[in-house]
């Protein structure tokens, strides 16, 4: 999950040197959803929804490529990836 809060960071453009209240994870715990960060740093939601799903897609194919993960469980984690993020 690390990963993917450092990928929202990017797409939002996160500069912690500029801005020392937007700490991602903080506002996350606090109950914002990750489009709600985005919108607030005058970020587009969608990029940062695209951005998670293509990296999960990335991960999951990974997976399947290994063989840490069968293309049937693959596939049940992609039929609800969109809605999960």
């Amino acid at each position: 999950m690390m990963r993917q809060y450092e990928l929202v960071e990017r797409v939002v453009k996160y500069d912690p040197d500029a801005d020392e209240d937007l700490d991602l994870v903080a506002q996350l715990q606090a109950g914002k959803s990750m489009a709600e960060v985005a919108t607030a740093n005058s970020a587009d939601p969608q990029k940062v929804i695209d951005a998670l799903v293509a990296d999960e897609k990335a991960e999951i194919a990974a997976a399947v490529t290994a063989g840490t993960e069968t293309q049937a469980q693959a596939d049940e984690e992609l039929a609800t990836l969109v809605q999960r993020i």
